[in-house]
């Protein structure tokens, strides 16, 4: 049951460091969010509890085999210490599900007034690579733009980004994505989410039930003790 959920922690850490689409998503969103985390220090952290949970899961088979009730303890220390850890992970999705509806579309279309056309700095090319790998415009569509300076100070045009094909090289609203990016992004996350919910439920009770079983032989190997 510990190889399955450790396994399950190094699966979506490895998807965090090697899933580019991911990579991008979330370093938009860190720009103007305080709680949305580096993806690559995610990764890494998750990689580490997946590798944890192979120790503590070949410390409870060798507590077993060997009826040791320091090993089983230990196995039972750290399988509460892993699901007091997965609770703080379900509540913190939680505060990041509020301030992903409630907060970063609005301070992301802020950000696009200040969008520079001349001198982009990494905001406008993580934003650019966004639209081409969604193919999107803005945070919820092309109007987004309409309040940039630089918008109305190069004749009302698009980053070029928000285009599939660019007249003499300028991308007009008439030719441009139509689709706010925030839609797709949110129906791209929400699909993530719920696979990750899924598993992180399914683990929960795994992880419960071989708290259980651990308890049970604990027990057993006491009374045993006592016997001999």
């Amino acid at each position: 049951m510990t190889k399955l959920s450790g396994g399950s922690f190094l699966s979506v850490g490895i998807l965090l460091l090697y899933r580019r689409d991911l990579h991008n998503i979330l370093k938009l969103f860190a720009y103007d969010s305080k709680i949305v985390p580096s993806f690559q220090n995610v990764g890494y952290v998750l990689i580490g509890v997946g590798a944890l949970i192979f120790i503590v899961g070949l410390l409870g088979c060798c507590g077993s085999v060997r009826e040791s009730k320091l090993l089983l303890g230990l196995y039972i220390f750290f399988i509460i210490l892993v699901m007091a850890g997965e609770l703080l992970v379900g509540v913190y999705a939680v505060l990041l599900g509020e301030e992903w509806e409630n907060q970063l579309p609005s301070a992301l279309k802020r950000r696009i007034l200040t969008y520079n056309y001349t001198q982009p700095a990494m905001f406008e090319y993580d934003l650019d690579i966004i639209h081409k790998q969604l193919m999107c415009c803005g945070i919820d569509g092309p109007n987004d733009f309409h309040g940039n300076i630089d918008y109305r100070l190069y004749g009302r045009r698009l980053p070029s980004s928000c285009c599939t094909r660019l007249q003499n090289g300028i991308c007009k609203e008439m030719d441009s994505l139509r689709f706010g990016c925030y839609r797709t992004i949110n129906d791209q996350m929400t699909t993530y989410s719920h696979g990750v919910i899924a598993v992180g439920i399914a683990i929960a009770v795994l992880e419960f039930m071989a708290l259980i079983l651990a308890i049970c032989v604990c027990r057993n190997t006491n009374e045993d003790d006592d016997y001999d």
